[in-house]
């Protein structure tokens, strides 16, 4: 740990840990998240195993993780949480930050697992309606619980379950803006959901 310069030791051979070093490692800081996580990935091994296999299954589902959902939104918050509003949004050009604060506009959270993404973005934008989709009914579930726990009202956010390749026809074309965290990449047919 010392050679690593995780902690400190002075002239006296005294340990000791730096104050800003004493918050990232007790904070939920990615590295520390990908390390709790490394069970939860490991879990479903066998089944993975399989996958690799000439007629085996096409990949597993999440419901074989099961603390996928927790860990995901560890490390969405421990990436995003102080980044998304002040980098992330103005980022996307186009000015999309002042088209988010001006309100009027729908905007589509595809794969949103708990939440975390839409309910940041719905109480900085609270004129803006917000839509979070997901597969998994555990993370919809989790995601409403979220919406109600918070206290705020949250009248422009709804969490709708459904396949993001098997959204309704009248979804094309609706939306301002189409946001993807994370779940673009474990999409079967990623373009269907685009």
């Amino acid at each position: 740990m010392a050679c690593g310069e995780i902690i400190e030791v002075n002239e006296e051979e005294k340990f000791g840990i730096e104050e800003d070093d004493v918050k990232d490692l007790i904070n939920s800081i990615f590295e520390n998240v990908m390390i709790g996580s490394t069970p939860t990935l490991l879990e479903p091994l066998d089944h993975l195993i399989e996958c690799f296999k000439l007629n085996g299954p096409p990949g597993l589902a999440y419901s074989e993780f099961s603390k996928f959902q927790y860990f995901m939104e560890k490390m969405s918050q421990a990436l995003h949480e102080k980044h998304v509003i002040p980098d992330m949004i103005p980022a996307i050009g186009y000015g999309i930050a002042e088209k988010l604060e001006a309100g009027g506009l729908r905007v589509l959270d595809v794969g949103c697992g708990n939440g975390f993404h839409s309910s940041l973005l719905a109480e900085k934008y609270p004129t803006t309606q917000f839509v979070g989709l997901d597969i998994g009914s555990d993370a919809i579930q989790k995601a409403k619980e979220r919406k109600t726990k918070t206290g705020t009202l949250f009248k422009n956010l709804e969490f709708v379950e459904c396949d993001a390749g098997k959204m309704p026809v009248n979804w094309t074309g609706s939306f301002d803006l189409v946001l993807i965290f994370y779940a673009c990449r474990d999409q079967c047919r990623p373009d269907l959901c685009i």
